[in-house]
C-alpha cells in the first residue's frame, strides 16, 4: 500500500553529472504515483522540451534527459518535476562539464545537492543499544563523510562502494558562500526569482548551531519560504530553535540553534514572485558526537519515551539496560542483557536518500518477522527490531544492515538473556482505567518478590522519589497548621496529587482528584518487567440531584401556576426539556430558568390542554414529571337577559360566575366577539361584561357566553326609532285663485305619510301635488278655490299633524281714480284707471250712458 496515498514519490534520485565536454550527458529520475504522474524537466525555470540537443524519454518508471554534445553553456542544475490529481514532487541534480571554464567558476558556486534532490547514502549509528550509525553521499557535488560508532570513517564512492578508514569523530566539513564569488555572479536579465548565490550543505556536531544562506535575484523582491523534508519548519519545530532573517534585501538565512540528531535532512529555500519561482535545496548532517562527561551506559534509571510500547501490541514489556563495549571491528560488540521472557527491543535511526533498506540478522542469519519477532519502522523513522518472550536461545549478534544504492553501513549489538531478577505477578496485561474528573484513581502492581523495586513513568517521563518526598514533607507541614484546616486540606489535595506508595510485594500510584491533565500512558517498570495502565479521564456525567424519583405527579386546576424544579450535580450543564416526546420551546406561556444548578420549567396559568409528561433531560440522566390539570367547576350565579331597543342606543349584557380569573367568549349567532370601538368586553372579578353601542338594526341577534363548561345566552331585538314632527303643519290663509303649499318634517327619511281633507284622503291631481323631499313632506294645491278650504293632516301610523286652509273672494279697489282733463278741439283725451285685480271685466259711462266702442272712441285693457 502506498503510505504516501498515491502523491507522486521519487524512487531513484538523479545522481550529479561530471562529463567532458564535447560528450552526451543523461540524468535518470525514478519516479512513481497512483495516477501516473506527469514528468516534466526544467532549467532555470523554463520547461525543456525534446528537441535539438535534448531528449526526453522515459523507461518504465525511470525518466531520462538526456544533452547531446555538452557545452560550458550546459552547466548547472536541472530539476525533475512529477505532478499528478493527488500531489507533486521534485528532484534535482546538477551538470559539471569539464575540459573548459565551467558556469559554475564564472558565477559562482554550483551546488549538486544529493540530500532530497540527489540522494544520499544510509546514515546511522548505535548508542547504548540503538543504531545511528551514518555513512556518506555526494553533498554539492563532493564527496561527503561519516562515523559509525566504531570510531571509522566511511567514504562514499561514485560507485557506491564503502570503505571503512581511520576518522577523526571531531572534525566537522563546513561550507560557507564567499564574498569574492559574488563579484564573479553575472545578474539574471528578467524579473523572476532566481539564486544567484545557493544555499550549502552543511556537515555539524550535535548541539553547534547550523546556518543556511542564499543571495536571490527577482524584482519585486522575492518571498522567502524555508522547508525541512518538505514539511514547513513551523509545523516540525518550536520557535525558539530556528531563526529566519534577511540583510541588504537580498541575503536570507536560515539558522538552527543547537541542532539534535533528528535536525538532519534536506532544506528547501522557495523563493517566489509575482514573475515566477524558484528552489533550491541543501543537506544539513548532524554529527551524534557524546557531551562532555556523558555515560555511554545508560542509567537504569532513565528511560526515553521513544522506548515506550510498539505496534506489536503484546501486554508485557521489558525496559532495556544497555552495557556499551568496543565496535564489532575490534573484536568487541556492544553488549545489554535481559531477563528471560520479557521483550528485547532494538531501535536503529536510519538516513540516507534514496531510502536504504534494512535487513536485521542474527549470527550472520537474516532474520524475518513472526510471532516472536516484530520488526517494524515506528512513527519517527525508527527501525525497530522486537524480540518477544526472550528465551536462552535467543542469545546472539544482532546486526541492522542499511544500504542503499549509494552505500551501506551496519551495527552489532550482543545480546545475552539472563533469569529476570523483579517479575510483575499482577496485572498480567495492559490495563485500560477509566475514571471521571475529580475521582481518585489507584494504579497498583504485585510484584514477584516484596523488595523489588519499581519506577513508574507517565507518557515516558519518570515520576521521581524526590517529588514524593517533598510532596510529603509539604503534607507534614501543612497538618501542623490547625488554625486553617479550609487551606491546609486544600493544599493538602494540590501537593499529594500524585502519591507513590509500598505495601509489601504492591507498588502503587495514587492520583487524588483526577483531571483531564492526568489522562495517558502510565508504566509501572522493574529491571527486568514492566506492565502499562492507560487512564482515561472524562468529565462526570450530569446527575439529577433532586427530585429523588424518576417519575414525579402532578395534578392542577386549570389557571394554576406550574413550575417543574430539578437541580442538576453540574451547575453549568445544559438540559432539555420535552413534552409528550417533543422538545419544548420558551415562549408567552412557558419559561425556561436557569438558575446555578436548578432548572426550571414555567408556565404562568396552566389550562387543560397543558396536561401531560413533561421530562428534564441531561442526556446523562433524566426524570418524568406527570402532570395533570382538572377544570375548575364554574356555575354562573346571573346570567345574561333579552333586551329590546331602538336604533342607535346602547345594550349592555353582564354575567356573574363563581369564580375569578376565568376566561370567557362571547359570540353573536355563533360568531366570536372581537372588541372594538362599538363592541367592548370587560372582565372585573366575577362579573363579565359586552357593551354594544350604536346599535343599528343588524345588530339583533343571539349572544352568548361560555367558560370552562358554563354557557348562558339572550336575544338583543333592535327596532327602528319611533317618529317624531320635526315640522308641523301650518295654518294657511290664501286668496281664492293662489297656489298654496302645505309643508311638515319628520324625524326619519323612511316614514310614509298620507295626506287628509277632513276624513278624505287626498290623491295626487291636476290642481293637487303631494309629494316628499327627504324627512319633508308636502302637499301643494295649484290654484286655491272657496272650495278648498278646511282642515287637512298628515298622518303617519304612529303621529300626525293638522292644519286649516282659508280661502277668501276677490276684494276689487281701485289703486288708481280717473282724472279730469283738459284738451283743445281735434286732440286725443285719454282716461285711465288701474284697479286691484287682474282680469276684471270693466265698462266705460258717459253721463249715465255707456260708452260703446266707435272709430274715435277705443278701449282697452292692460
Amino acid at each position: 500500500m502506498d503510505i504516501f496515498g498515491g502523491a507522486p514519490r521519487v524512487l531513484g534520485y538523479p545522481r550529479p553529472m561530471v562529463v567532458q565536454c564535447g560528450s552526451n550527458a543523461t540524468l535518470k529520475c525514478q519516479i512513481g504515483g497512483d495516477p501516473r504522474p506527469d514528468v516534466v524537466w526544467e532549467r532555470k525555470n523554463i520547461q525543456i522540451l525534446s528537441e535539438g540537443r535534448y531528449k526526453i524519454s522515459e523507461d518504465g518508471k525511470a525518466y531520462l534527459l538526456t544533452i547531446c554534445g555538452v557545452t560550458p553553456q550546459d552547466v548547472g542544475q536541472y530539476i525533475c518535476k512529477a505532478r499528478n490529481s493527488i500531489g507533486e514532487t521534485y528532484a534535482a541534480a546538477s551538470l559539471k562539464v569539464e575540459g573548459e571554464v565551467s558556469e559554475g567558476q564564472q558565477g559562482g558556486p554550483t551546488q549538486a545537492d544529493a540530500g532530497v534532490h540527489n540522494g544520499t547514502m544510509p546514515l546511522g549509528n548505535l548508542e547504548n543499544g540503538e543504531l545511528v550509525g551514518q555513512l556518506n553521499g555526494y553533498v554539492n557535488g563532493q564527496q561527503t563523510t561519516a562515523r559509525n560508532a566504531n570510531g571509522t570513517e566511511s567514504r562514499g564512492q561514485s560507485n557506491g562502494e564503502c570503505v571503512n578508514k581511520p576518522a577523526n569523530i571531531g572534525a566537522v566539513d563546513k561550507r560557507i558562500p564567499l564574498d569574492e564569488d559574488l563579484g564573479r555572479m553575472s545578474l539574471p536579465a528578467n524579473d523572476a526569482a532566481r539564486f544567484l548565490i545557493k544555499p550549502i550543505s552543511l556537515r555539524v556536531d550535535r548541539g553547534e548551531d547550523a546556518a543556511f544562506s542564499c543571495k536571490l535575484w527577482g524584482t519585486p523582491l522575492p518571498e522567502v519560504v524555508w522547508e525541512k523534508d518538505g514539511k514547513k519548519l513551523s509545523d516540525i519545530f518550536e520557535s525558539a530553535h530556528y531563526s529566519v532573517s534577511s540583510q541588504d534585501g537580498s541575503w536570507f538565512q536560515l539558522k538552527i540553534f543547537r541542532t539534535r540528531v533528528p535536525d538532519k535532512g534536506v532544506y528547501t529555500c522557495r523563493a517566489a514572485n509575482c514573475h515566477g519561482q524558484a528552489i533550491a535545496g541543501a543537506v544539513l548532517l548532524v554529527e551524534p558526537v557524546p557531551e562532555r562527561g556523558e555515560s555511554k551506559k545508560s542509567s537504569s534509571n532513565q528511560w526515553s519515551p521513544k522506548q515506550g510500547r510498539g505496534s506489536s501490541g503484546s501486554g508485557r514489556h521489558n525496559l532495556l539496560r544497555y552495557v556499551e563495549e568496543p565496535s564489532e571491528n575490534a573484536a568487541k560488540v556492544k553488549k545489554f542483557a535481559v531477563s528471560e521472557g520479557k521483550h528485547a527491543k532494538f531501535r536503529c535511526f536510519v538516513t540516507g536518500k534514496p531510502k536504504p533498506e534494512i535487513i536485521w540478522k542474527k549470527d550472520g542469519v537474516p532474520l524475518e518477522a513472526g510471532r516472536r519477532h516484530h520488526i517494524f519502522e515506528d512513527r519517527e523513522g525508527y527501525y525497530t527490531l522486537k524480540v518477544l518472550y526472550s528465551k536462552v536461545q535467543d542469545s546472539g549478534l544482532y546486526v541492522c544492515a542499511a544500504s542503499n544504492a549509494l552505500g551501506n553501513t551496519l551495527s552489532a549489538v550482543q545480546l545475552s538473556v539472563k533469569e529476570p531478577p523483579v517479575m510483575i505477578v499482577e496485572p498480567r496485561d495492559d490495563v485500560v482505567v477509566e475514571c471521571y474528573t475529580g475521582e481518585e484513581v489507584h494504579l497498583q502492581c504485585e510484584l514477584s518478590r516484596s523488595t523489588g523495586a519499581v519506577r513508574w513513568y507517565k507518557d515516558g517521563v519518570v515520576v521521581e522519589e524526590e517529588e514524593q518526598e517533598e510532596k510529603e514533607e509539604k503534607e507534614k507541614e501543612e497538618e501542623e497548621e490547625k488554625e486553617k484546616e479550609k487551606e491546609k486540606e486544600e493544599r493538602q489535595e494540590d501537593c499529594c496529587h500524585v502519591r507513590l506508595t509500598c505495601e509489601g510485594p504492591y507498588r502503587r500510584l495514587s492520583v487524588r482528584r483526577a483531571g483531564p491533565q492526568d489522562a495517558g500512558e502510565y508504566v509501572c517498570d522493574t529491571d527486568g518487567d514492566s506492565v502499562f495502565f492507560q487512564l482515561h479521564v472524562a468529565e462526570p456525567p450530569v446527575r439529577i440531584v433532586s427530585p429523588e424519583d424518576s417519575e414525579v405527579e402532578l395534578t392542577l386546576l386549570a389557571l394554576e401556576r406550574l413550575e417543574l424544579t430539578c437541580v442538576l450535580s453540574r451547575p453549568g450543564a445544559p438540559v432539555r426539556w420535552h413534552r409528550d416526546g417533543l422538545e419544548v420551546e420558551e415562549g408567552p406561556g412557558l419559561v425556561l430558568e436557569v438558575d446555578g444548578a436548578r432548572r426550571r420549567l414555567v408556565v404562568p396559568a396552566v389550562s387543560t390542554g397543558d396536561s401531560g409528561e413533561y421530562v428534564c433531560d441531561t442526556q446523562d440522566d433524566c426524570v418524568a414529571f406527570l402532570v395533570t390539570v382538572a377544570a375548575r367547576k364554574i356555575s354562573v350565579r346571573k346570567g345574561l337577559g333579552d333586551q329590546e331597543t331602538f336604533e342607535r342606543e346602547t345594550a349592555s349584557f353582564e354575567v356573574e360566575l363563581s369564580h375569578a380569573d376565568v376566561e370567557g367568549v362571547w359570540q353573536k349567532d355563533g360568531i366570536r366577539v372581537k372588541p372594538n370601538n362599538q363592541w367592548r368586553v370587560s372582565a372585573n372579578g366575577l362579573v363579565h361584561g359586552l357593551t354594544l353601542s350604536n346599535l343599528t338594526l343588524e345588530d339583533t341577534g343571539t349572544i352568548v357566553f361560555s367558560a370552562e363548561g358554563v354557557r348562558t345566552s339572550a336575544r338583543l331585538a333592535v327596532k327602528e326609532t319611533p317618529v317624531s314632527i320635526v315640522k308641523k303643519l301650518a295654518d294657511v290663509r290664501v286668496e281664492e285663485g293662489s297656489p298654496v303649499t302645505l309643508e311638515c318634517e319628520f324625524s326619519r327619511q323612511n316614514v310614509e305619510v298620507k295626506w287628509l281633507k277632513g276624513t278624505v284622503e287626498l290623491k295626487p291631481g291636476k290642481n293637487c301635488r303631494i309629494y316628499s323631499m327627504g324627512r319633508k313632506r308636502y302637499c301643494q294645491i295649484l290654484e286655491a278655490s272657496l272650495a278648498n278650504a278646511g282642515t287637512y293632516r298628515c298622518d303617519t301610523a304612529d303621529i300626525s299633524t293638522t292644519c286649516s286652509l282659508e280661502v277668501y273672494e276677490h276684494v276689487l279697489e281701485l289703486v288708481h281714480e280717473l282724472e279730469d282733463l283738459c284738451v283743445q278741439e281735434d286732440q286725443n283725451a285719454v282716461f285711465m284707471c288701474e284697479v286691484s285685480l287682474e282680469d276684471v271685466a270693466g265698462e266705460w259711462w258717459k253721463d249715465g250712458h255707456r260708452i260703446r266702442p266707435t272709430s274715435t272712441v277705443k278701449t282697452r285693457t292692460e
